[in-house]
C-alpha cells in the first residue's frame, strides 16, 4: 500500500502547483488583459464547467471509492474501471453535442465557448479518480506537474496584448486536454480490457448520480455564483472576485490534498472493517487541516491589501476586500472535507453529503441575488461563506451522534482562538504597510506566534499535546 506520508505530500505539491501557476501568470494577466479579459475568461470557463460536471457526474468521489474497494484485485479493478468509464464515455456523448449546439447558437461568444469545448473535450479522457483510488499520486502529479507548468509557459509567450483573450483561452484548454491524455500511457500497467456488460455499467449509475448531486449544488456557490455575478453586476466584478478567489484557494489547497488522499485510504480501511485505525486518522487530519486552515484564515486578512497592491496592481482594490471575506470560508471548508472524505464518503452516507450541498446551494443562491446588486462581488464573496456554514451545520447535525463531535470541535476552537489573537497582535503591532515587506513582514511574525499560542490552549481545553505533537512531527499515518 502507498505510503499516505508520501502520497499526502506529492497530491498537495501539485494542488499548490495548480494554484500558485495562475498566481504566477495573474498579474501579468492583470496587466495585459486586465479585470475584463480576466472575467470573460472566468465567465466562459465557469459555463464550460457545468457541462464537464455533467459528463464526469459524481465520479471524482464514487469513482475513487469504488476503485478504491477493489484496487488489491486485478481482475475487479479491470471490471470496474471500463464499466465506470463506459459509462462517463456516454454522458459525454450526450453532453458534448449539447454543449457544441450552446456554444454555436446560445454562447454570444463563439469563438471562445467554441475554444472552451476543448476544455468540455478533456473530460471524456479524465481518469484521475482511477488512479486516485489506486493511490498512485506519484504518477499523475509528477505527468499533471509537467503539463501545467509548459500551459503557464505558454501564457507568457501566446498572450502579448489586450486583444489575445483567444489565445489565452486556447492555451489553457489544450492545457487542460493534454493533461488529461498524459495518464493514459500507464493505464494498462494496473488493468486489463474487459467489455463492459450493460448490466455492470447500469448498476455504478444510481450511486454515482446520488453524488452527482452534492456536485452541483456545491458548484453553485463555486461556480454559478460567478455566472450570477457575471449577470448582474458585469465581468469585471466576475475579474475581481476571481482573483481574489484564487488567493483563498492556495491555502485550501491542502485541504483538497489531504482529503483526495484520505479519502481511498479511509474507503479501504472500511472495506476491511479496520474502523478504528479510520477514526485515527480522521481525528489526526482534523488537527492538521484545522492548524493550517485557522492560521491562513487569520492571517491572511492582515496582508490582502498589500499583497493585491503589489500582485495585481492599481485598480483591483476590490479584490482585497473580497479576500477578506472569502477567508471565513477556509476553516469552514477544512472541517467540512475532514467530515466529508472521511466519514460520510467511506461509510457511504451520500444521503447527509447530498443534503447538505444542497442546502448550501440555496443559501448562496439567496444571499447572491439579496447583496451582487448593491454589493457586487463582494455580494459573491458573502454568499460563498453562507454556502460553507450551512453545509458544514448540516454535515455536523446529522452526525453528531456518529462521530466525537465534541472533541473535533475543542480542537478546531483551539486553532480558531489562536488564529483569531495571531491576528489582533499584528493588527495592534505598527507593521510597514504596503509594499513586499507589507506581506513578508506580518508573515514572519505571525507564524511563530501561532504556534506558540496553539499548544497551551490544546492542554488548557483538555486535549492532551501527546495526541497533537506525532501529527505536527509527522509521524501520523505510520
Amino acid at each position: 500500500m502507498a505510503n499516505l506520508k508520501t502520497n499526502i505530500a506529492y497530491n498537495f505539491a501539485y494542488q499548490l502547483l495548480i494554484l500558485v501557476l495562475p498566481l504566477v501568470t495573474a498579474p501579468y494577466l492583470a496587466r495585459v488583459i486586465g479585470a475584463e479579459g480576466v472575467g470573460v475568461y472566468s465567465y466562459s470557463y465557469s459555463v464550460a464547467t457545468y457541462f464537464v460536471y455533467f459528463v464526469k457526474l459524481g465520479l471524482d468521489n464514487y469513482g475513487n471509492r469504488a476503485i478504491a474497494s477493489v484496487q488489491d484485485d486485478r481482475a475487479e479493478r479491470s471490471k470496474c474501471f471500463w464499466e465506470i468509464y463506459a459509462m462517463q464515455s456516454a454522458c459525454f456523448l450526450v453532453t458534448g453535442s449539447v454543449y457544441a449546439a450552446y456554444a454555436v447558437s446560445l454562447s454570444g461568444d463563439v469563438v471562445i465557448a467554441l475554444l472552451q469545448g476543448i476544455y468540455v473535450l478533456s473530460s471524456l479522457f479524465d481518469v484521475n479518480w482511477f488512479f486516485f483510488g489506486m493511490e498512485q499520486f506519484r504518477l499523475t502529479v509528477i505527468r499533471n506537474t509537467i503539463v501545467k507548468i509548459l500551459t503557464a509557459v505558454g501564457v507568457f509567450v501566446f498572450v502579448r496584448s489586450s486583444g489575445d483573450i483567444d489565445a489565452y483561452v486556447a492555451v489553457m484548454c489544450i492545457g487542460y486536454l493534454v493533461s488529461q491524455l498524459a495518464l493514459w500511457p500507464f493505464l494498462g500497467r494496473y488493468v486489463d480490457f474487459i467489455k463492459p456488460t450493460p448490466r455492470g455499467v447500469i448498476q455504478h449509475i444510481r450511486p454515482n448520480l446520488v453524488l452527482f448531486i452534492p456536485v452541483v449544488a456545491v458548484s453553485v456557490y463555486n461556480i454559478l455564483s460567478k455566472i450570477i455575478l457575471g449577470a448582474m453586476a458585469g465581468t469585471e466584478e466576475v475579474g475581481f472576485f476571481e482573483n481574489a478567489a484564487k488567493v483563498i484557494q492556495v491555502p485550501t489547497a491542502l485541504v483538497t490534498a489531504v482529503g483526495t488522499v484520505m479519502l481511498p485510504r479511509t474507503s479501504a480501511l472500511v472495506a476491511r472493517g479496520e474502523h478504528e485505525a479510520a477514526a485515527r486518522h480522521t481525528e489526526r487530519t482534523l488537527v492538521y487541516v484545522m492548524a493550517f486552515t485557522s492560521v491562513a484564515a487569520f492571517g491572511i486578512p492582515i496582508v490582502a491589501l498589500p499583497f493585491t497592491e503589489l500582485f495585481y496592481g492599481a485598480g483591483f482594490e476590490p479584490s482585497a476586500t473580497c479576500m477578506m471575506v472569502l477567508c471565513a470560508t477556509i476553516p469552514l471548508l477544512g472541517f467540512g472535507n475532514v467530515v466529508r472524505t472521511q466519514y460520510l464518503i467511506p461509510m457511504a452516507r451520500d444521503n447527509v453529503f447530498l443534503w447538505s450541498a444542497v442546502c448550501g446551494a440555496i443559501a448562496n443562491v439567496a444571499v447572491n441575488l439579496a447583496l451582487i446588486p448593491r454589493f457586487g462581488c463582494l455580494g459573491a464573496a458573502f454568499g460563498s461563506v453562507a454556502a460553507e456554514a450551512v453545509v458544514l451545520l448540516y454535515q455536523l447535525i446529522m452526525v453528531r451522534r456518529e462521530i466525537p463531535l465534541e472533541r473535533y470541535l475543542k480542537i478546531a476552537v483551539v486553532f480558531l482562538v489562536a488564529g483569531g489573537i495571531m491576528s489582533l497582535a499584528l493588527v495592534a503591532l505598527p507593521l510597514p504597510g504596503t509594499g513586499l515587506p507589507g506581506v513578508v513582514v506580518p508573515i514572519l511574525l505571525g507564524l511563530p506566534l501561532f504556534g506558540l499560542l496553539s499548544l497551551p490552549s490544546l492542554k488548557l481545553l483538555g486535549i492532551a499535546p501527546e495526541d497533537i505533537i506525532p501529527v505536527l512531527k509527522g509521524r501520523a499515518g505510520r
